[in-house]
């Protein structure tokens, strides 16, 4: 399949601390946006709490960060975010693929705009 990677607009909804772009790998397996410490020091992101987590060395707790507007493509969320080793990519993963209303294309390596939404940004509400 090979590798998808998006940019992103990154910024503290509260305090309005911007972070600029940053390459994120589309990640249909993880849930939530991962970043590492050192954008969500910058971000002054606000943590939460902690969560277990399953990966690839095993069940992991991370911390929660909420606070972060996410801009990919012209379309803007905000969401929780877990943290990530220093040195791993960042990851953009399915709760905000769905809320961002965007599907991957595996075979091309791209996201786009839901097809069945004639390419508008909309939500399933049920």
């Amino acid at each position: 399949m090979g590798k998808i990677i998006v940019s992103a607009l990154l910024e503290n909804f509260v305090t309005d601390t911007s972070y600029g772009e940053v390459d994120l790998l589309v990640d249909t397996g993880a849930a939530l946006v991962g970043l590492t410490p050192d954008i969500i020091q910058k971000l002054q992101l606000i943590k939460t709490g902690e969560r277990w987590s399953i990966t690839t060395n095993g069940r992991v707790k991370r911390s929660i960060y909420s606070g972060l507007r996410i801009s990919v493509m012209d379309r803007t969320v905000t969401l929780e975010v877990c943290d990530l080793p220093l040195g791993t990519p960042n990851l953009l993963g399915y709760i905000a693929l769905e809320l961002m209303d965007f599907i991957v294309i595996p075979n091309e390596q791209k996201l786009a705009a839901n097809p069945d939404h004639q390419n508008e940004f909309l939500m399933d509400l049920c």
